[in-house]
């Protein structure tokens, strides 16, 4: 400083690095009101190290002698590095990596950063980072000239500034976003390298660094990008599926490069109404519940880290129950299908509108369609077995009636014909069952084992037969009810007519045609019983029985559509069982019974008690 009063250069220094720090300063209110915590607690540190930096050079321009300027000059080298370590903290958070959180990488931030900083600290004993020489232009002051060493230090705080900034460049191409005002935020963080130059070239500047003011520029710059442009492009890059942010007069205010591939009309057309600019998904979403125009409940919030599901807060104003259809879009590679779930948003506490995802579910859907078709050809299958069997088969019965009435008595010729009709429409509506209903099952609902299992016996009638059934317990569980009484029915069918130790065909015969009444004692034909319970592990059921049995060698058979054993059996019966019991989630295998039969165990129930 002159007597005749302050120089207007170094007053200009003063109120230009002293404004800096006074609005890194105020920043710092409004940058708590940023909701994610990562990324505001990122650049809430970059403003504050920001204007310490700034309000350091103040202290070196307005210190008395050179030793308190010197002090204050490394510190503010060392708090000038620290903002390299919020700043890449801020573009980690906010682009979605995880660097910031990588242990590793932090320690060795930090150990660089200490190494580096006593370095700085210790330049009065080795003069190795920077040089202080006394100088009187452009004004009596202490000029700072930098060695090699500063400038390495330089180049590296540089390249991880330019790294972060690529980052975020890239959050903003994925976003089809412009990307010119945070471009010339980054250039206006290099610009006083050209100050430094051009002070130690010429007598206009004073030989310092003017990185302060570059950094204060860039920070309060960023918050307030990060007000206007980061948080709405965070709501259409921080997932890979196309993203349309709709306002509330369904307006196209943002859209990420997936959604400008999908629709290439959406190329130029934020403000543009979305019938305009994609007639396609308006028209769609006119017609579907997606949701999205209810309040603020469920909302998304623009500042959120985005890591959630983006599906996951659907709110739409229609029936919760209602599932939209899929939309179909043709492109270059064929027609991919999407399911779009739309979620409303706020930016800042305000309402922003909504941010439409659209999930390609292209596989699942090509899955469906395939199944469907499938059905389709089953229901024609079964239609015209009904049709094409049934009819011969009934003229075939009236044939028959028409020989019983000529004939006087009952003809086991006839008999043996009546009876194999009667396999031929029992196996006509198994095949039916698995035709028309296959794998496919209705609402399920809390149910009973034990009053099903007994229900189904009922409705059986084996106990006609000379056969029990014995309750080993209960469980609830989910299942659908009427495909599980399908399940139980079978099964007990299947013990009953496979189980069971009758006499062997020809002692059948003889007891059936001519054997007087008596005969046909317990001794011919052994009572069977069933056990029907919940296994050890609480998670499934077992039938059981105390028949024959089925030899090991052909257990993984029997579930095979056509195997049976039995003379009048269809060969349908237990894959119709495996059929159900696969449509709910559940497995089913045979092993032997305690007592040497069969026993059945259905496993990966959800119980409900």
């Amino acid at each position: 400083m002159l007597d005749r009063g302050i120089d207007p250069l170094l007053l200009a220094y003063v109120v230009a690095f002293g404004a800096a720090a006074l609005v890194c300063f105020a920043s710092l209110a409004r940058a708590q009101r940023i909701t994610d915590p990562e990324t505001r607690r990122g650049l809430v540190w970059l403003l504050f190290l920001s204007g310490g930096w700034a309000a350091s050079h103040v202290g070196f321009l307005l210190a008395p002698d050179d030793g308190q300027k010197m002090a204050f000059y490394l510190v503010g080298l060392v708090v000038g590095l620290a903002t390299v370590g919020p700043w890449l903290y801020f573009c980690s958070a906010y682009t979605g990596r995880t660097l910031h959180r990588d242990r590793t990488y932090r320690l060795v931030a930090v150990g660089a950063f200490v190494v580096i900083s006593v370095v700085k600290l210790t330049n009065p004993l080795h003069g190795l980072y920077v040089t202080p020489v006394s100088t009187t232009t452009p004004f009596p002051h202490l000029a700072v000239e930098p060695e090699a060493l500063h400038w390495i230090v330089a180049g590296l705080a540089y390249a991880l500034t330019a790294f972060g900034g690529f980052a975020l460049l890239d959050r903003f191409r994925r976003a089809d976003a412009d990307t010119t005002p945070l471009t010339i935020l980054l250039f206006l963080v290099g610009l006083p390298i050209g100050l430094d130059l051009l002070g130690y070239a010429t007598p206009f500047l004073v030989e310092i660094t003017h990185e302060p003011l570059g950094v204060a520029v860039f920070a309060v710059g960023t918050l307030v990008l990060y007000t206007e442009r980061f948080a709405a492009v965070r709501l259409t890059s921080d997932v890979d599926d196309p993203v349309i942010v709709l306002d509330d007069a369904n307006r196209v205010r943002d859209h990420n490069e997936p959604a400008a591939t999908v629709f290439p009309s959406l190329a130029g057309s934020a403000g543009q109404p979305l019938a305009s600019a994609v007639p396609q998904l308006a028209e769609y979403l006119e017609t579907e519940p997606v949701g999205g125009h209810g309040s603020s409940d469920g909302h998304l919030d623009a500042d959120d880290d985005g890591d959630g599901d983006p599906d996951a807060a659907d709110a739409g104003d229609g029936d919760p129950a209602a599932e939209p259809s899929v939309l179909s879009v043709s492109t270059d590679d064929g027609t991919r299908y999407y399911q779009p779930s739309a979620t409303p948003v706020e930016l800042g506490g305000t309402r922003y509108g909504r941010r439409l995802v659209l999930v390609d579910v292209t596989e699942a859907e090509q899955q469906r369609r395939a199944l469907e078709r499938q059905n389709e050809r089953l229901e024609r299958f079964g239609s015209a077995v009904s049709h094409d069997l049934r009819n011969p088969l009934n003229a075939a019965n009236a044939q028959l009636q028409v020989a019983r009435e000529q004939l006087d008595g009952e003809n086991r010729h006839l008999a043996a014909v009546a009876d194999e009709q009667a396999r031929m429409e029992a196996m006509i509506e198994d095949l039916l069952t698995l035709a028309r209903e296959g794998r496919d099952i209705g609402a399920t609902e809390p149910v009973s084992l034990a009053a099903l299992a007994s229900e189904c016996w009922a409705r059986v009638d084996a106990g006609g037969e000379g056969c029990d059934l014995e309750i080993g317990g209960d469980l609830r569980f989910e299942a659908d009810p009427e495909r599980l009484r399908q399940v139980l029915e079978n099964l007990f069918r299947n013990a009953v007519e496979h189980g069971s130790t009758s006499p062997a065909p020809g002692e059948r015969d003889a007891v059936e045609h001519g054997a007087p009444d008596d005969a046909a004692t317990s001794e011919e034909k052994a009572a069977l019983t069933v056990r029907v319970g919940p296994l050890e592990n609480g998670e499934g059921f077992y039938v059981a029985d105390d028949g024959a049995g089925i030899p090991e060698g052909r257990r993984d058979r029997v579930f095979e559509t056509g195997h049976t054993t039995a003379d009048g059996g269809t060969g349908f019966g237990l894959a119709i069982v495996r059929e159900i019991v696969t449509a709910h989630g559940w497995n089913i295998r045979v092993v032997e019974s305690e007592s040497g039969g069969a026993r059945f165990e259905v496993t990966g129930v959800v119980r409900t008690d």
